[in-house]
């Protein structure tokens, strides 16, 4: 479209001989150059769509159209001062930001660098009380007997720290009976026999198939085997595994095959190792679950020393490593993973070897931490480490991967939030009884997180819909029986099959490789 002002379109509707600029003065047609400085710029964002008119056009000497750009919001222009332009007349209201800018230092608006620095005090004054806070809160929780005991260059590393303390000797005997009770052979990833190592056992269930089906042997990381449950360890073939997600778990207590104060253990203790990591690390963002797993190992030939594989071999949550030690953060690779945590439920006499180590770039081991009950390793996600071979024994732990996106949530974690927890949870108020009667403050934080913020019911809502229909999906059981029988409309099963991909698992590049990386 040409636009040819021989006549004025304001004049027609109000008699005004105006042709506006983008900011408001009025055009003069006469003048063959414009006043300006040549080092002064105007820029244009605009906020809204305007479906007719609007338009800013650019000029020739002669008035004539040289170039237009139509007003949709997110576009952003900029041009001299001394351009010819004028804005044609919007059908509708035509909303931009408009920015001027120099080269001259001197010609520096100060009411825009005191804008600008009294925004960057009430961020200075924002992280320095959430330091405060967080201070605070490690101090809480040291007084409930957690003690850091490694931390920064202890451990060759900024963010990393060793803390102990956070369980007794009876609630990880707890969490241990809870995965003897609930936990499957061969589950975690795929129920591949090793795509690692050879030597190890596995055991444990996905969060959607155990939703969808309780408790399958055999669920890995790829399924049955032809010959039946595969109980070897995805990374090495000397060791078995077994494990149990928050899925399987709340879907046991609901059928009576699990007691709920067990669950609600799982869920506390791992909540707290959360917020102890937000805390230590002083994050301005809060974090969320990725995944949750409680994982053993056991050696499948005891004494076997002579061991040169590794229980799970070098690597970082977040990235893939390179050969030439640099790590890249892109798909398949969980790159939502911010930071990992792993709470260890034993340690010697009850196996030998399985000490986390971090690793250097040549993925060779840089310091080894021991397990033992209740200690726990968090360290950012990025980071380079492994676990050594359990030469004897069993070796348990709760494995945790946290997030700063809350897209990316474990679902099934809230659904078990929302299965677990009393109806009448409130701030201070206790679950369980005895030694797990303690403070559950994880709702208080909830409702500052989403609570409070329009369409978080919303986004609740359709979080706990798309845990249910994940299973199916992966289950290839979307008929309406199961519909009905999850009481799951069509109009939410549209929403479902828009979000997740065939597969069952959240379309947004790091879902579709199942290897979880336990620890």
């Amino acid at each position: 479209m040409k636009y040819d002002i021989s006549f004025n379109y304001e004049e027609k509707e109000t008699g005004s001989s105006c042709f506006p600029q983008e900011d408001g003065s009025c055009l003069d047609l006469e003048q063959e150059h414009l006043d300006g400085d040549p080092d002064e710029f105007i820029a244009v964002l605009f906020i809204n769509d305007v479906d007719k008119g609007g338009e800013t056009v650019f000029l020739n000497r002669k008035n004539k159209e040289m170039a237009h750009v139509r007003p949709k919001r997110g576009h952003f222009i900029v041009f001299e001062t001394l351009d010819k332009h004028m804005v044609t007349p919007p059908a509708s209201q035509r909303c931009v930001i408009l920015m001027t800018f120099t080269t001259e230092k001197a010609k520096d608006n100060p009411e825009y660098r005191d804008a600008m620095r009294f925004l960057n005090d009430l961020d200075e004054e924002k992280v320095r009380k959430l330091h405060i806070d967080h201070l605070k809160r490690i101090e809480e929780i040291k007084d409930e007997g957690v003690s850091i005991v490694q931390s920064g260059q202890e451990l060759h590393g900024k963010e990393r720290f060793v803390a102990d303390g956070l369980m007794t000797e009876g609630e990880c005997q707890k969490l241990i009976s809870l995965l003897e009770a609930g936990g499957l052979e061969g589950d975690g990833y795929r129920g591949d026999k090793s795509p690692l190592t050879h030597n190890e056992v596995f055991t444990g269930l996905s969060a959607e198939r155990a939703q969808k089906r309780g408790g399958l042997e055999g669920d890995g990381y790829k399924g049955k085997t032809e010959s039946g449950p595969n109980k070897i360890s995805p990374h090495t073939n000397l060791e078995m595994f077994e494990g149990i997600t928050v899925g399987r778990a709340t879907q046991l207590v609901r059928s009576g095959k699990l007691p709920k104060d067990l669950v609600q253990l799982f869920l506390r203790k791992s909540e707290q190792a959360r917020v102890l990591v937000e805390n230590f690390f002083n994050l301005t963002r809060p974090l969320y679950f990725d995944f949750t797993h409680l994982v053993c190992r056991t050696a499948i030939e005891e004494d076997n020393e002579e061991r040169r594989d590794l229980s799970h071999p070098v690597h970082a949550d977040n990235c893939l490593i390179q050969p030439d030690g640099s790590c890249l953060r892109q798909f398949p690779a969980y790159i939502a993973r911010d930071y990992s945590a792993v709470l260890y439920l034993n340690g010697n006499p009850d196996f030998m070897g399985g000490e986390f180590f971090f690793a250097h770039g040549n993925r060779t081991e840089q310091v080894t931490v021991p397990p033992r009950c209740g200690r726990m390793v968090g360290f950012n996600a990025g980071d380079y480490h492994g676990v050594r071979a359990v030469t004897k024994g069993r070796r348990c732990a709760i494995a945790m991967w946290y997030t700063m996106d809350p897209n990316t949530q474990e679902l099934a974690r809230l659904q078990a939030w929302k299965k677990m927890a009393p109806q009448n949870v409130v701030q201070g108020e206790t679950l369980g009884s005895g030694e797990e009667n303690e403070k559950f403050d994880y709702f208080e934080e909830a409702e500052e997180r989403n609570v409070n913020k329009e369409g978080a019911n919303f986004l609740t809502e359709k979080k706990d819909i798309g845990i249910n229909i994940k299973i199916h999906v992966e289950a290839n059981d979307l008929d309406s029986e199961h519909l009905q029988n999850n009481d799951i409309s069509e109009k939410e099963l549209e929403f479902v099959k828009e979000t997740y991909n065939k597969n069952g698992v959240r379309d947004n590049g790091n879902r579709k490789n199942n290897k979880h990386g336990e620890l």
